[in-house]
């Protein structure tokens, strides 16, 4: 305060800070199944919707045969959204890839899309055959085992399933593939 010839003045101060809030961050993570095979890098820690590339690298003697999460991409770019962890697999050269079957089996996923629910079809195959449903971020949604003889069908109800892309991982003695199913 200011006196001044029988006056009292009142000097106010202002100040303004501006505080911006920070995206949330999220963290890569990058391993392998076996690091004899070979190696992964590009994790660590992302803004979200920042973009991440991951690179899987196989030793002398080996391939890269795909992501845990259905990818097959090499490298792989994406947009983070959520914590992840991402594993490469390898495998010996001379070996079946993600997409082995021997002989004739086949699978078929209808309808795709779907809204309501899905038939996965298996023919022929012989034994146990097992169904692994993954959505986009790596996460298992559904599993089921199914005894073949020739021919399976598994109907799955897809209504629980939020809308987005999902990878159905199908493996057994003799079928080793991955298809993509969409939930709309």
């Amino acid at each position: 305060m200011d006196s001044s010839g029988g006056r009292t003045f009142l000097r106010l101060v202002f100040s303004a800070t501006t505080q911006t809030a920070s995206e949330p961050t999220y963290t890569v993570t990058v391993n392998v199944n076996d690091a004899a095979m070979g190696s992964a890098t590009g994790g660590g820690t992302f803004q979200a919707g920042e973009s991440c590339t991951v690179t899987a690298t196989p030793n002398s003697g080996y391939h890269f045969v795909g992501w845990s999460n259905g990818m097959t991409d090499n490298p792989y770019t994406f947009t983070v959204v959520v914590n992840i962890t991402l594993t490469a697999t390898f495998a010996a050269n001379g070996t079946e890839g993600i997409d082995y079957a021997d002989g004739s089996v086949t699978c078929t996923i209808y309808p795709n899309p779907t809204s309501d629910a899905t038939t996965i079809s298996v023919k022929g195959a012989n034994g146990k055959v097992r169904i692994t449903v993954v959505d986009i971020n790596g996460r298992t949604v559904a599993t089921e085992t199914l005894e073949c003889n020739a021919d399976c069908e598994k109907t799955m109800d897809a209504r629980n399933l939020a809308q987005g892309t999902y990878f159905v991982k199908i493996t057994g003695e003799n079928v080793n593939m991955v298809k993509k199913l969409v939930v709309r």
